[in-house]
């Protein structure tokens, strides 16, 4: 049984992130094998321009589908429509829609470090620009809040903990979250160390500035939710919508 994989894409003439969806899933394409495993694209806006770029990967003969929400459903709500058709025991990576790598065969990579280390409940891909506190351990830096770009969860995690969930209705702290279920569930958190990829949203447009004030909205309402499931407060299981 292959990996599952779930991307939301919100790409609108404002934030011109079209061309970044195109050069994901063209990386995609070329460094996994989507006979094996499976991709859903979640097209969280209502831009035509998207639906026609995304329908073009479906005249390939790979494992890939569409779900057409009509209206942005935010990153969470998006992706639990993927993860709802996630088989019994299968592992799952939720992936943004702004990154390339030209490392072929990650995913049998990060599935092998969770086989040889079930301990783990997410295992990402780091980005240069991401810092924090880790414990270098041969392939993998053992942290805490591990986030963004893109995530392999341990499906005996998934079974304990259930789906995302978000303070903002459509962007910000669903991964910080979901790294403090995985914690409270007793699993722990990792990055590869060697599997290199790149951001191609460099920021600095209306749309970043937007994401950062949305988030810098709802920082004390995450903040208090992830406090009250470290102190045993709150349940870390969330069964979705």
């Amino acid at each position: 049984m292959g990996v599952l994989i779930g991307m939301c894409c919100y790409c609108t003439q404002e934030n011109g992130k079209l061309k970044y969806l195109q050069q994901t899933l063209d990386s995609l394409l070329t460094t996994v094998d989507l006979k094996k495993h499976e991709l859903i694209i979640i097209q969280n806006d209502q831009n035509q321009e998207t639906s026609v770029l995304i329908n073009k990967y479906l005249d390939y003969d790979l494992n890939i589908q569409i779900i057409y929400t009509g209206e942005n459903l935010g990153t969470a709500r998006g992706i639990n429509l993927a993860l709802k058709q996630r088989k019994e025991g299968q592992f799952f990576i939720k992936c943004d829609d702004d990154w390339t790598t030209t490392h072929i065969g990650w995913v049998e990579e990060m599935l092998t470090q969770i086989e040889e280390n079930p301990q783990i409940g997410i295992l990402g891909l780091k980005r240069d620009d991401v810092y924090g506190e880790f414990v270098e351990d041969g392939e993998l830096l053992w942290g805490h809040d591990i986030f963004g770009t893109c995530t392999m969860l341990n499906p005996k995690m998934i079974d304990k903990i259930g789906y995302y969930v978000q303070p903002s209705e459509t962007y910000g702290f669903d991964d910080s979250i979901l790294s403090v279920r995985s914690i409270a569930a007793g699993f722990r958190n990792a990055f590869m160390k060697n599997i290199k990829i790149v951001n191609l949203d460099e920021g600095g447009t209306e749309y970043t500035e937007w994401k950062k004030q949305e988030a810098g909205f709802y920082l004390q309402e995450a903040s208090i939710y992830m406090n009250k499931i470290k102190k045993g407060e709150l349940s870390y299981y969330y069964g979705g919508e």
